[in-house]
């Protein structure tokens, strides 16, 4: 994994806990974090003459929540889709990147890598493959082969679905902003799976999503607690990056009440509200 291992090195080390978050609350947060980091970074890095920063942003949610994708407000009958939704208990938000929409949990592991492109030169297809070369680093010791491709009857599908043992494990996305670079994966670590799957499932249809939606298989995702048939929480495997981090680069934490970032943040907070009151959520 030397291309991982060099981009790590390129730079020191913030990380951002969403367990720390004082709007752990709101739906929305997470996002508008995301937003804010990939502007935020580049800020950082205009004044810093030594190594770049880059930050590790762990935003697993307390929350049952799901985010969507701007094709999934176009299903035919959004809003009985979103009622049934909220009838099961999901606060719902519309995510700025990624395709369709994904299920947000406690048990579910979000987690990004935001760098300045600037200080190492990522095309989209690199920033992706260095998430899938950071699990399957740690899955390796379980001897779980990690593969990269397109689960079409999962939620969410893309060309760079964690596969393991066929099944899907996670998904990942990217934002970007001028040299800003946000490479985001959601992983299912404990949980039910199937429910989740049946949830989405479900929405496609009472929403009337037609062919160009996926057409959800819950058999074809899992959880890591039932590849490794043993319990592992998140904070678990939240840990198990951050000892990756700690071998190969200097981290340290990046405060929510960074002036900088929460004057960015607020900014962003403000515009992913605006995009979920669209619809309505």
């Amino acid at each position: 994994m030397t291309q991982l291992n060099d981009f790590l090195a390129t730079f020191q080390w913030q990380t951002l806990n969403e367990a720390n978050n004082p709007d752990d609350q709101d739906v929305n947060s997470a996002l508008a974090y995301q937003d804010a980091l990939v502007r935020y970074i580049v800020q950082q890095n205009q004044t810093q003459h030594d190594k770049p920063y880059g930050v590790l942003h762990f935003y697993s949610t307390k929350i049952d929540s799901i985010y969507l994708g701007a094709k999934d407000t176009r299903v035919e009958r959004f809003n009985q889709g979103i009622a049934y939704l909220k009838d099961n208990d999901y606060r719902i938000a519309v995510r700025p990147h990624g395709g369709l929409c994904v299920i947000s949990d406690p048990g579910i592991c979000n987690v990004s890598f935001v760098v300045d492109s600037d200080y190492f030169a990522l095309s989209i297809d690199e920033g992706y493959q260095l998430m899938v070369d950071l699990i399957e680093t740690l899955l390796n010791p379980y001897h779980l082969q990690v593969e990269s491709y397109e689960i079409v009857d999962s939620y969410c599908p893309g060309s760079y679905d964690i596969v393991v043992n066929g099944l899907k494990l996670g998904g990942i996305a990217q934002r970007r902003f001028k040299s800003g670079v946000a490479i985001a994966a959601y992983l299912s670590i404990e949980g039910n799976q199937e429910e989740r799957s049946r949830l989405v499932q479900t929405f496609y249809r009472i929403s009337e999503a037609d062919s160009t939606y996926p057409l959800v298989n819950p058999a074809s995702m899992t959880t890591l607690s039932q590849l490794l048939n043993q319990p592992i929480t998140v904070e678990q495997f939240e840990q198990m990056i951050m000892s990756y981090f700690e071998s190969h680069t200097e981290i340290q934490p990046l405060s929510y009440q960074d002036h900088t970032l929460d004057s960015i943040y607020q900014e962003m907070l403000t515009k992913q509200h605006q995009r979920s009151s669209k619809y309505q959520l």
